[in-house]
């Protein structure tokens, strides 16, 4: 049956970006048949060259799990080859294209480029902990743990809260796994999202309210992005390295249903040579009221992630102070609540209960108390914790495991940039 749908030419150019090979490699193979391929928006390439049509079905295999709702690349022989999903609208046509097809599989876990200026943003959260501004320069300034965050032109409507987060964590998954034909100073900063999908990887209903107010939420959401700046130190061998005023995004724009994104090319050139974590994507698609789930679903996953844990046998163990600590924009200190209220279970420990019960209902992680080198709890610890006892819980461990984790590589430095 011949193939019904819109087509455009693909050049040598395009072509060899597909494949992943040279622009020489794609003539020569062809034999210089002609300088334009013939292919289906999202659909196939047809050629007469008997090696490229190989080399099609080849690279068949390892785009396999790219397909997914908004199309995906299905390879054809020939004309008769019968056309399946095809994309719902030219933006994501184009996607498939332009770029790299990258699939949040649910429940999977994925490589995420990260470092301690990254990490710590994780952290942020301007809805109870506002930001120093100066009211002249019109600068904001948050810090934490010896990591400073400038925001220029910061109005009361810009937050950092669970969205932006999520965001953030979507955009750097697609930088570490797509390659991007766009360049600066050698390095691939673009990454494309179409709208869609976003609301595929969030969870969200495929609606025109949805759809409506994801476009809006977007434009909120990319704005502290956009105007951060980052100073931090990160050890570095024997030593620490110091970066400084580096900002995050250089440019975005919503067009065509699609959030185009240029990172920041020291910020990309930064996390090149850090390591890789394996995100949980299900974090993607927790519930945004309760900020304190995202904030330790990230850091478990990270903690399970570190080659020098995983080595050690320590990756599925940490303590409760060390989980309190990193949330202290959200869950308050001790000594702030022994100069209040003293209401330690309702502000501490409730908290913290339910944001790990949330990732243990979501299918990210199970966990329970334990000692340290995870020996189990008394039966008077048992029943202390089920008491929410501040004082006893603040001194144990927490014994976890990422689910879906069939097994910790080694991990490696990020080379696909």
């Amino acid at each position: 049956m011949q193939v019904e749908c819109e087509k455009k030419l693909l050049s040598v150019k395009e072509t060899a970006h597909i494949l992943g090979v040279s622009e020489r490699t794609v003539w020569t193979m062809t034999a210089q048949e002609a300088s334009w391929f013939r292919v289906v928006w999202g659909i196939g390439f047809f050629t007469r060259s008997k090696r490229l049509r190989n080399l099609l079905n080849n690279k068949k295999e390892r785009q396999t799990k790219m397909k997914n709702k908004i199309g995906g690349i299905l390879l054809c022989r020939d004309k008769r080859s019968e056309v399946l999903d095809i994309p719902r609208d030219k933006s994501e046509q184009k996607m498939q294209i332009d770029d790299q097809v990258f699939v949040f599989e649910e429940n999977a876990l994925v490589p995420l480029m990260q470092g301690s200026g990254t990490n710590h943003l994780s952290r942020l959260n301007t809805i109870r902990k506002k930001p120093q501004w100066d009211r002249e320069t019109k600068i904001a300034t948050l810090s934490i743990d010896g990591m400073t965050v400038e925001l220029k032109d910061w109005e009361s409507t810009q937050v950092f809260k669970p969205n932006v987060q999520k965001l953030l964590d979507t955009l750097l998954i697609l930088l570490t796994n797509r390659q991007s034909p766009y360049q600066i100073d050698g390095v691939n900063v673009r990454v494309h999202l179409p709208l869609k999908e976003y609301l595929d990887i969030l969870g969200k209903p495929q609606t025109e309210s949805s759809f409506d107010e994801l476009r809006e939420n977007l434009k909120s959401d990319i704005l502290p992005l956009y105007h951060a700046s980052v100073t931090f130190s990160q050890k570095w061998g024997k030593g620490y390295r110091q970066y400084g005023q580096m900002r995050i995004i250089s440019k975005w724009e919503i067009k065509d249903n699609v959030l185009t994104v240029d990172f920041a090319p020291a910020l990309v050139e930064y996390l090149k040579k850090s390591f890789l974590m394996q995100y949980p994507v299900g974090l993607l698609k927790l519930d945004n009221r309760d900020p304190v789930a995202l904030m330790l679903g990230r850091k478990l996953a990270l903690h399970f992630s570190m080659y020098s844990n995983q080595r050690s046998a320590t990756h599925n163990i940490i303590s409760v102070r060390t989980l309190l600590d990193w949330c202290e924009m959200i869950i308050p200190s001790e000594e702030q609540i022994k100069e209040t209220t003293q209401e330690y279970k309702r502000y501490i420990i409730i908290p913290l209960e339910r944001a790990l019960n949330a990732l243990q209902d979501s299918g990210i992680i199970n966990w329970e108390y334990c000692n340290s080198k995870k020996s189990p709890l008394t039966k008077e610890q048992i029943q202390r914790a089920k008491d929410h006892c501040y004082k006893v819980i603040s001194e144990l461990y927490i014994c976890f495991e990422i689910l879906n984790y069939t097994e910790i590589p080694k991990l490696e430095k990020s080379t696909n940039l």
